[in-house]
């Protein structure tokens, strides 16, 4: 497979040998609940709190689900995924009909698309990655590409600098 251009989180580290990353922003993964959930209470997750929860996480190609697994394994749970999304508006009217708990990723000082009407929470220790543009080594880009990752980097950059001032306290 050929990579043109890519905008997404970063692949893991050994994948990175053979690619070119441009960071543009960062994205925290976050719980979602409904208001009545119990977790809404919480003002930061515990991962240990999703051992019993049914869980609705993205696909298994995402960096939030590589990133979740991780996590995971690290605590020693095992979670109960009752569902893996590719369209969060899956996971939304899961959550919404279900109050199951939603697993998403929120970029630097950007709402989530369809979450305003439920809670969204950190983890005690936030799960944060970079997001960018990435494409292969040595591969030509074109001015066309250049200019899109300009017009990423100078319209992000309001948002990066509130988001580190609001993480540096």
């Amino acid at each position: 497979e050929q990579l043109d251009l890519a905008y997404n989180g970063f692949p893991d580290a050994q994948e990175l040998s053979e690619i070119e990353t441009i960071p543009v922003t960062k994205a925290e993964i976050r719980v979602v609940v409904h208001p009545e959930h119990p977790l809404a209470k919480q003002d930061r997750i515990k991962i240990s709190s999703l051992a019993g929860e049914h869980l609705v996480m993205m696909d298994a190609q995402s960096k939030v689900k590589r990133l979740m697994d991780e996590a995971f394994a690290h605590q020693q749970i095992s979670p109960h995924i009752v569902l893996n999304y590719t369209q969060i508006l899956c996971m939304i009217s899961v959550i919404r009909s279900c109050r199951y708990v939603g697993i998403v990723s929120e970029a630097a000082m950007h709402s989530v698309p369809g979450c305003d009407q439920f809670v969204l929470r950190s983890f005690e220790e936030p799960l944060v990655f970079d997001v960018g543009f990435f494409f292969k080594r040595g591969r030509y880009l074109p001015k066309l590409g250049c200019d899109l990752i300009q017009l990423f980097l100078s319209k992000e950059k309001p948002y990066m600098e509130a988001w580190e001032k609001a993480h540096s306290r």
